[in-house]
């Protein structure tokens, strides 16, 4: 027993005086050397993620680092060959499905090894994502689960990898779930570790959810109108301000993707606004679509109705007051007096109609000033040529309000005399239409000679409806500049005591109405056709106006 200790006691002190001599006459190189502990060998081209399938041959590529000549060549083995084989220059055949060690060593120094486990077997050919739920936004603090299936299923490598394109907006873990850490756009990719290929990729927004929503526009819609219905939201900067639109019945309202809704058939229907952003918002409008009515506003016939008639004809207040209008619009001039002169007897001036200063347009009759003839002249000229007194006879008799204008030649800047004045007042007042009547004019001192006279003559013209008619035109001529001021126009009106003011369709603005409205005026509005039928409907609801004036019977009930 002794003789066995004492042995191991001399082969451990020769061993490290052997140790002792290298180290002093070699360095710590020697040592090294020994083992082989400077040496490494690198395998570039495959690890253990990798997967090779069943008669595929992969050439390994290597990198030797610190290796010395006496180290001899290196070579490669198998665990086992039934699996896969692998020659001595490193080329690898996978033979059967299974798990295979391959081995890097060198020939003299055979511990001096590199080791990979590989796979034989299928290999990942598509990876589908089962579970995504990337349409909303995401806020801070907040995480979500991807999931994802391999293809095949019964593939060598399943592992796989998820990256973020952004750590500071993102994480991701090794299990696929997400992480939000601040605003910003992120992408995760899904990649298969078999072969560090990327298959898919999800992308996320991370910002703020819609808290509040509404939906704002009109709850009327004339049938084969549009109109946009607009949101409001909280808060303002919400990161993803779009919306799914939907309707209750779209064989009464359709609605597109934007918000624009159609109305195709009459009656009540709902649309539904809802966010798209995960906040699960929703906001519904119901909306009912009419016909343009009678009823919405009084019609008024601009120069009677004129599709089968000239304008201003006895004719055209005829089929105006036949198709229910409201009130029938005339322009009226002062004809021409003349004292008699041998045969010719004496003629009175006469309220005739006419919008023209001439009766050129209308009836091909030459160029002759309206207000210069004389009533027998025009009627030898102009057959169809309407008096006063025609008109206001069939204004009484179809009920219809006459709407009057007092003409105003701003070539010549002529307006219609004191004596004409008091005779077309003398006439509407014979006809018991004084009180119903309204009396029109672009000239301010028309109408203020106007009142001034009913005043004079019946005491009062406070029953009486007066309008003074604005537009861009007119008032270039009036206030002498381009920059019209319809403001002062009102004031004007207000100043004078005038009733109301009647602009024109395309000059009118929500400043204007607030002016009016706070004046305690009436606004009326013209001129409208068939094919403005929505501006009517909408004009009637924006700015509430007394009276629409229309070429043709724009109403469908």
């Amino acid at each position: 027993m002794r003789k066995g200790v004492l042995f191991k006691k001399i082969v451990l002190l020769g061993t490290v005086s052997l140790i002792l001599i290298l180290l002093a006459l070699y360095g710590t190189g020697a040592a090294a050397d020994v083992y082989g502990a400077s040496a490494k060998i690198r395998i570039k081209n495959i690890s253990k993620e990798t997967v090779l399938k069943k008669g595929e041959k992969k050439k390994i590529k290597y990198r030797v680092k610190g290796a010395k000549k006496k180290y001899g060549k290196l070579l490669f083995r198998t665990s086992n060959k039934k699996i896969a084989t692998v020659s001595k220059k490193g080329k690898i055949k996978a033979k059967k499905k299974g798990k295979v060690t391959i081995t890097a060593y060198f020939r003299n120094r055979k511990r001096i090894k590199k080791s990979v486990r590989i796979t034989v077997g299928k290999k990942v050919s598509e990876i589908k994502l089962t579970k995504i739920d990337n349409s909303r936004i995401f806020e801070p603090n907040e995480s979500s689960k991807i999931s994802a299936k391999v293809y095949p299923s019964d593939a060598g490598n399943k592992r796989l990898k998820w990256v973020s394109s952004n750590n500071a907006i993102a994480k991701v873990d090794s299990k696929g779930r997400v992480s939000f850490l601040d605003t910003g756009n992120v992408t995760i990719s899904v990649i298969s570790k078999q072969d560090n290929r990327k298959y898919r990729t999800v992308s996320f927004v991370v910002g703020s959810r819609i808290k509040t929503l509404k939906v704002k526009g009109e709850t009327d819609m004339l049938i084969g109108t549009k109109e946009r219905l607009t949101t409001e939201i909280t808060p303002l900067k919400a990161t993803k301000q779009t919306f799914t639109w939907k309707s209750s019945n779209s064989k009464i309202l359709k609605v597109n993707s934007k918000g624009e809704v159609k109305a195709v058939g009459l009656g009540v229907a709902t649309i539904t606004a809802s966010t798209v952003d995960g906040s699960k918002r929703k906001e519904k409008v119901k909306m009912e679509v009419v016909n343009l009515k009678k009823s919405l506003v009084k019609f008024i016939a601009h120069r009677g109705l004129h599709d089968s008639q000239k304008e201003n004809t006895k004719g055209a207040f005829i089929e105006a007051g036949k198709a229910g209008f409201w009130g029938v619009e005339c322009d009226v001039w002062e004809t021409a007096e003349r004292d008699a002169s041998g045969s010719e007897p004496k003629e009175e001036r006469d309220i005739v109609i006419s919008h023209d200063r001439t009766f050129d347009r209308v009836f091909d009759a030459g160029s002759d000033i309206v207000y210069d003839m004389t009533k027998s002249e025009i009627q030898s000229k102009v057959p169809e040529a309407c008096f006063i007194d025609e008109y206001l006879t069939v204004c009484r008799q179809y009920g219809m309000v006459p709407i009057i204008e007092i003409k105003y030649d701003f070539i010549d800047n002529e307006g219609m005399s004191d004596e004409g004045i008091k005779l077309l007042v003398d006439k509407v007042n014979a006809h018991g239409l004084l009180k119903t009547a309204r009396f029109i004019s672009f000239d301010l001192n028309s109408i203020k000679r106007t009142k001034a006279y009913i005043t004079k003559s019946t005491g009062s013209s406070a029953d009486i409806y007066t309008s003074y008619i604005l537009s861009r035109d007119s008032l270039k001529r009036i206030q002498k500049t381009e920059n019209v001021d319809f403001i002062k126009a009102v004031r004007d009106a207000k100043n004078n005591g005038i009733t109301s003011v009647s602009i024109n369709r395309n000059h009118v603005t929500d400043e204007i109405v607030n002016e009016v409205k706070q004046n305690a005026f009436n606004l009326d509005l013209w001129t409208y056709n068939k094919s403005l039928k929505s501006k009517i409907f909408n004009d009637v609801k924006a700015y509430r106006p007394d009276t629409i004036t229309t070429d043709e019977v724009c109403w469908d009930e």
